[in-house]
């Protein structure tokens, strides 16, 4: 990871995976690498793909805070929440001293965060409840693709302003 880092010249990288991942945050760390963790729905995770809320009873707050125990512990600078309950939400702010960045967690966060897909309205299929949409692109690129290939079959695209030209001096003929 460190090569990454110095070859991409990032400032920070966002560790998923809660407590599992707080032995690799903190070795992060000692290189000099600013790391975000990542609790609660880890999308990425193939045991995640039921994309269900988190926090939702006393056994998966207590893991949750657990988990954000551990990943501030490991000197994470922020932690990012996604899909957490609102109110295992504000546990967790309450009890860090490291920012909170909730996706789908509620108003009680530091900070608030989108998957730009969802926030530019191209997210295919269902839209999380919690994402809002403040632009409808995916309609808008479907209009344009279909518009083009209109323009196409109808012969108005590719028209005299869209194709290069030639010196007139240059003359095509068939060798032979």
């Amino acid at each position: 990871m460190e090569k990454v880092v110095v070859e991409t010249a990032v400032h920070a990288v966002k560790i998923e995976g809660g407590a599992d991942a707080a032995k690799l945050i903190r070795e992060s760390g000692v290189l000099g690498i600013a790391i975000m963790a990542h609790i609660g729905l880890n999308p990425k995770r193939l045991n995640d793909l039921a994309l269900r809320v988190q926090g939702t009873n006393w056994e998966e707050l207590t893991k949750l805070l657990k988990a954000a125990g551990q990943v501030e512990a490991a000197e994470a600078y922020a932690i990012l929440r996604d899909a957490v309950t609102e109110k295992a939400a504000t546990c967790i702010t309450e009890r860090l001293s490291i920012p909170t960045i909730g996706i789908g967690s509620g108003r009680k966060c530091d900070g608030a965060g989108l998957v730009s897909l969802d926030l530019l309205g191209i997210t295919g299929g269902r839209v999380p409840k919690f994402a809002k949409q403040y632009l409808r692109a995916k309609e808008d690129f479907t209009d344009a693709f279909r518009c083009f290939v209109n323009d196409v079959q109808e012969g108005r695209f590719p028209g005299p302003e869209h194709v290069y030209h030639m010196s007139s001096e240059l003359i095509c003929r068939k060798p032979g």
